[in-house]
């Protein structure tokens, strides 16, 4: 699965959006 996060305005905000991704898709059992 691939999930796309376009963020407009601030580069800190893709990273952030990763990082929250990846932590809400271990807690899901989503690997």
């Amino acid at each position: 699965m691939k999930i796309l996060f376009v963020c407009l305005g601030n580069i800190c905000r893709s990273p952030i959006a990763d990082g929250i991704m990846q932590h809400l898709c271990k807690a899901a059992n989503l690997d």
